[in-house]
């Protein structure tokens, strides 16, 4: 036998079934509208630690240990070792180009130093001899120069007359020949001699200019 349906049991059920819908609905949008949206961080207890709160002043800045390092760093070498005297400036000082930062002695440098200025020496000496020689070889080759060329005019008048006296018979051949003979000898005699003095005076400013060079490259040498 049927029986009919109560129409309040139906509505009922669609209250309760919307209800518990508005319910679920106004829960999640309370969750969302109050929950916490800031940043966590899990840290050890043991790496914490608390201070009392107090009105002091304020540090804008934190303390922290740690390791400095340099953007950039430049290592020096010296072209010479040595045993370190004296040190001008200590590590993390800020320097400028042509600071001095420490001074160095080297016992054997110093004593290369000390030969090599003595073989400068040695070498200026020698410079100065060779000039005394070759300007006294100059001097010996025109005195010779000149002798000569008297003795060629001497002997270039004595070779002029005996042709004219030659010509007149006052003289005879063999005595004309021999002075023309001691003319011709005594002008070779010259002119050979004119040709050394000028090859001589060429060689000694090669051999003076060779040698400046080689004391100008030795005290550069030793200034390095």
């Amino acid at each position: 036998m049927d029986r009919p349906i109560d129409s309040n049991i139906k509505k009922r059920k669609l209250i309760v079934k919307y209800s518990i819908i508005g319910a679920i609905v106004i829960s999640v949008l309370i969750f969302f509208i109050f929950r916490d949206n800031s940043s966590k961080l899990n840290v050890e207890q043991d790496k914490i630690t608390i201070e009392e709160v107090k009105k002091d002043i304020f540090q804008d800045y934190i303390s922290v240990i740690g390791t400095v390092e340099p953007l950039q760093t430049v290592y020096l070498d010296a072209t010479e070792g040595g045993r370190v005297e004296e040190i001008f400036i200590r590590e993390g000082t800020m320097v400028k180009k042509g600071d001095l930062i420490m001074r160095l002695s080297n016992d054997n440098l110093l004593l290369e130093i000390s030969n090599y200025e003595a073989e400068v020496a040695r070498a200026i000496n020698d410079l100065k001899s060779m000039r005394v020689n070759l300007e006294n070889l100059q001097i010996s080759n025109k005195s010779q120069l000149v002798d000569l060329y008297y003795d060629l005019l001497k002997l270039d008048r004595l070779y002029k007359n005996n042709a004219i006296l030659l010509q007149d018979k006052y003289i005879s051949n063999e005595e004309y020949l021999l002075s023309k003979e001691n003319f011709q000898r005594t002008k070779e005699h010259y002119e050979l001699l004119s040709r050394k003095n000028m090859q001589d005076s060429l060689s000694i400013d090669t051999r003076i200019k060779a040698s400046e060079e080689s004391v100008e490259s030795m005290q550069k040498n030793m200034a390095i």
